[in-house]
């Protein structure tokens, strides 16, 4: 595979520099992979009764867009990067009855990236997610890491994590993961997930962390309040049960927790 680093540090060197989006073009010879789907700037957007297998990045990945309804979709892809569904950043966003078989987040709500998210300044707000089907990934339901604009008032309800037999665990890692840079900025408001079915578990299901990537440098955190959770059923092991970063993780025995 060709290695991309190199056009990644340049991209984020642009931004930090505020150099104008017209000029940041990188063509041939260079690797940077593309979202599967991408409505920008869209006012009621349906996808609606397909499957999306094999995306070389993002799946489905609305930009500054709204009224955005994503229902009976299935999505298949466990390259690197395959986010499920990413609004980045939208407004009265659905999503649902959506199965999610990733290697990365399933839904990762999003609103910019440091000196661009701060410029454009718009933020995610008014996310539903329900009766979604998670498979495998990183988290099913993630906010960030790019949140520099702000996301406020998700609700995810029904999250259903089956158990697979053939890995004899859980094949997602954290059910709402909370991720940022400690220069990320943004906020984090009204996040609440409830009645979540996870019959067997690996890692953390529920994690806060404002040093995502290892990221330890900058002075401007995201201010992240009112996050909740109910009736979450976690009834096999985990490596830890709740983390919140950036101090030490508490760790746990593997009995059934009940949140």
């Amino acid at each position: 595979m060709p290695n991309e680093r190199a056009d990644w540090a340049t991209l984020e060197q642009w931004g930090a520099q505020n150099v104008p989006v017209a000029e940041r073009v990188l063509g041939e010879g260079h690797y940077l992979r593309p979202s599967f789907i991408q409505p920008y700037a869209c006012t009621d957007f349906l996808m609606e009764g397909v499957t999306l297998r094999n995306s070389a990045f993002w799946n489905i990945h609305p930009v500054l867009s709204r009224d955005i309804t994503v229902r009976d979709v299935r999505i298949e892809c466990e390259g690197p990067n395959s986010d499920g569904c990413d609004p980045d950043p939208c407004e009265n966003v659905t999503i649902e009855r959506v199965t999610f078989a990733t290697h990365d987040d399933c839904i990762a709500i999003e609103s910019g990236r440091d000196q661009d998210g701060r410029r454009v300044g718009v933020p995610s707000r008014r996310i539903r997610i329900r009766d979604c089907v998670y498979l495998s990934g990183g988290a099913a339901v993630a906010v960030g890491s790019e949140m520099s604009g702000g996301v406020s008032d998700v609700l995810a309800q029904r999250l259903r994590l089956p158990f697979d037999p053939a890995l004899g665990e859980a094949s997602v890692a954290s059910v709402l993961v909370v991720k940022s840079t400690p220069a990320r900025d943004g906020y984090v408001r009204n996040i609440r997930v409830v009645d979540v079915d996870a019959p067997a578990w690996t890692y953390v299901p529920f994690e806060v962390t404002f040093q995502y990537a290892g990221d330890v440098g900058g002075a401007t955190p995201a201010e992240v309040t009112r996050l909740s959770a109910a009736r979450w059923s976690m009834r096999g092991p985990a490596s830890t049960r709740c983390a919140y970063g950036p101090g030490p993780r508490r760790r746990s025995a593997t009995s059934p927790w009940t949140a």
